[in-house]
């Protein structure tokens, strides 16, 4: 779901501030572009990390989603996986409607 190659505000710069001042959008593609290290950014995953909470504990989907992708084992560190805190994640993404989540949700479950 992340799509680091992306972005709304015309610039990582722009990106940022829009980040800083909580927009959620923003922090999710900040932190997905701190996760692959695109846009001219170095990988960071302390900093997709510190990005994706933020947006997930606002209730954005998308931080939920990627959250959840994180703890599910989608990262490079296999210390990080906690598949019931992922599931967690993703039923909350799911139960806001998040149509990639509820997919992700029943074939978990599978």
């Amino acid at each position: 779901m992340c799509r680091s190659n992306h972005t709304e505000w015309d610039s990582i710069a722009n990106t940022k501030k829009a980040a800083k001042k909580g927009n959620n959008s923003a922090r999710v593609q900040l932190a997905c572009a701190y996760r692959h290290g695109t846009n001219g950014l170095e990988r960071n995953d302390l900093k997709f990390l510190e990005l994706i909470r933020l947006a997930a504990d606002d209730g954005n989907v998308e931080g939920l989603f990627n959250l959840s992708a994180y703890y599910r084992g989608n990262s490079v560190d296999s210390a990080t996986v906690d598949f019931d805190k992922g599931i967690e994640f993703l039923r909350q993404a799911a139960a806001l409607g998040c149509e990639m989540s509820i997919g992700e949700l029943a074939y978990s479950i599978i």
